[in-house]
């Protein structure tokens, strides 16, 4: 069995992550070799095959982004949600550029931003080949927006998109693009669609575009390079101290807003406050910071920047004692499977994928929808948990049993086969 991996890139964001990690389990499997197809190469993985190279690729690549951002000039409400809509204007002819006949299978991951037009997708399904499309946002189901929030246009047919275009109406862009992916979709039947959580799957399900697909809920993998560790050691290494309580905050760009970090940063006020011993808690931070004001933090915190290589990024999650993710928006993330793997108790919001992931009292605090106050609460009840030891052993076992390469990729397996079968 041959199978296509197509995602814009290998290592930008959580989706090329889980895209890679998948790839590399599913292409263990006896009888199975796994390309992923990518517009720009940056890791040294063997299975990872650029489309195509050179500076004029290159030039155009960047010429495809900007012509769907600018295209999306003349729609969107406000700059605020530029990147929260993909129009999908621009893109590459990839079944010219690559000859996926020669493929079983053809598994889409995230194509945004100048990578795959919406005439791209239509010339992928004319193809006739089994499409799995794992979905790591909502945007394959709606008129162009990666998360609705409250809005469930989708359901019907979107229009009205008040939250994102400026002139919203019963036939706006949404509706449109929304009508254009529904005649892609049903230009091939062998299509299956796959949420990395519960709840992203369960709202596929609902949508109007889906429900002629078979739409199933499939987690993705955790590296085998987030493991546990000894804290002390661990600490030494990074040069932290080794009598203090740390708590892990990680954002690839901590100003984006869906990232919840005015959150987190309320939240560790009321802690200063409310903990035993606040003089003993120190914060860390992975990520870009630009513009984190220190002085205003009630903690000392120390900033490690991007961090890309995995056994240090693995040492930072050791020395944790609580990793906290506020977002706002998100799916199923990977730095909460990371965390979980080293033995890292968690508290998140109940939003999205979080709450699959954080079982309440169990392995974390799960808690209350943007409230600073609960998202202290959390952090207090795991840090002062007299049952501590046990946390981090439930958060072990969760990794394990739900997010290790062979059961999921066992589980991919069956939807392919299931897939070739018919």
């Amino acid at each position: 069995m041959k199978i296509a991996f197509i995602n814009i890139d290998d290592s930008l964001g959580g989706a090329s992550m889980a895209c890679i990690r998948l790839a590399e389990a599913i292409n263990k499997e006896d009888g199975v070799e796994v390309d992923v197809l990518v517009q720009k190469k940056t890791l040294k993985l063997p299975i990872i095959k650029p489309i195509d190279t050179g500076i004029f690729w290159e030039t155009k690549t960047f010429l495809r982004f900007a012509m769907e951002r600018l295209y999306f000039l003349f729609f969107e409400k406000s700059k605020e949600i530029r990147f929260a809509y993909s129009p999908a204007f621009a893109g590459i002819n990839i079944c010219k550029k690559i000859n996926l006949k020669e493929y079983d299978i053809i598994h889409l991951h995230w194509i945004n931003f100048g990578f795959l037009s919406l005439k791209s997708l239509h010339r992928l399904t004319r193809l006739g080949k089994p499409i799995v499309w794992s979905m790591h946002d909502m945007w394959p189901f709606t008129g162009g927006c990666h998360y609705s929030n409250d809005c469930l246009n989708y359901e019907k047919s979107c229009g009205n998109c008040s939250q994102f275009l400026r002139n919203p109406a019963a036939n706006d862009l949404s509706n449109k693009h929304l009508l254009k992916k529904a005649l892609a979709y049903t230009k091939n039947a062998k299509m299956h669609f796959v949420g990395s959580s519960k709840w992203l799957g369960d709202l596929g399900k609902k949508s109007s575009l889906l429900k002629p697909f078979k739409v199933s809920n499939i987690p993705t993998v955790v590296s085998e390079a987030f493991r546990l560790e000894d804290k002390t050691s661990c600490r030494k290494e990074l040069g932290l101290p080794e009598d203090k309580t740390f708590i892990l905050f990680v954002a690839m760009i901590l100003a984006d807003k869906r990232k919840g970090f005015s959150y987190l940063r309320e939240a560790l006020d009321i802690l200063e406050t409310e903990h035993k011993k606040p003089e003993d808690i120190e914060l860390l931070v992975i990520g870009s910071a630009d513009g984190l004001e220190q002085d205003n933090l009630p903690f000392k915190t120390h900033l490690f920047g991007k961090i890309s290589e995995m056994e240090k990024l693995n040492k930072v999650y050791n020395a944790s004692d609580v990793f906290v993710i506020p977002s706002t928006q998100d799916n199923l993330p990977n730095t909460v499977m990371e965390a979980l793997a080293t033995g890292t108790p968690c508290v998140g919001f109940d939003i999205g994928g979080i709450p699959e992931m954080i079982d309440h009292l169990e392995n974390g605090y799960v808690s209350d929808y943007k409230s600073s106050s609960s998202l202290a609460q959390g952090m207090k009840w795991v840090l002062e948990n007299d049952s501590y030891d046990l946390l981090c052993t439930h958060a072990l076992n969760k990794a394990k049993s739900t997010y290790e390469a062979k059961s999921v990729s066992t589980k991919y397996m069956e939807v392919y086969n299931e897939l070739l079968k018919h």
